[in-house]
């Protein structure tokens, strides 16, 4: 399954802030920030491990020939590409509307991860986080995955 990564990292963002208990003296610095100086002192302790891992993630989701892209914005839909259908109804008939069904299902339940809404990199994004998100690679990987 693939997503903006944009939104990936203002889901991470969110759930750090939210939810994860800070693990040193920086990751509890970043949380007493406002604005957008918060964002870059996430970015600070969080770039070199989880965003280089989310990376290393999409551009094998992107180089896997064989692999199925799944849309988590279509999932939240309740639809699947066409592309996507067809081949998933490929390797086994029907599984492809059981699929849709059970994330339609699942959508907006409680989890560990859900924040009681979908995260939009909007909310956060600025021109520090956006050359940071060029010069990381991670906005050329994005648009590879079909995201612009």
């Amino acid at each position: 399954m693939v997503r903006d990564l944009r939104n990936v990292i203002t889901s991470l963002f969110r759930f750090k802030k939210a939810k994860v208990a800070p693990t040193d003296a920086l990751d509890q610095f970043w949380r007493t920030l406002s604005g957008p100086g918060q964002v870059i002192g996430f970015l600070m302790q969080y770039a070199e491990r989880d965003l280089a891992h989310i990376r290393t993630i999409a551009e094998m989701m992107h180089a896997d020939q064989h692999g199925i892209l799944l849309r988590y914005e279509d999932i939240c839909a309740g639809k699947l590409s066409p592309e996507a259908a067809e081949r998933l109804d490929a390797a086994e008939p029907g599984i492809a509307e059981r699929l849709t069904a059970a994330f339609t299902q699942q959508y907006n339940q409680s989890n560990p991860t859900f924040s009681g809404n979908r995260s939009d990199w909007h909310s956060i994004w600025n021109p520090d986080l956006d050359r940071f998100f060029t010069e990381s690679g991670l906005s050329e990987i994005n648009q590879a995955l079909g995201y612009v």
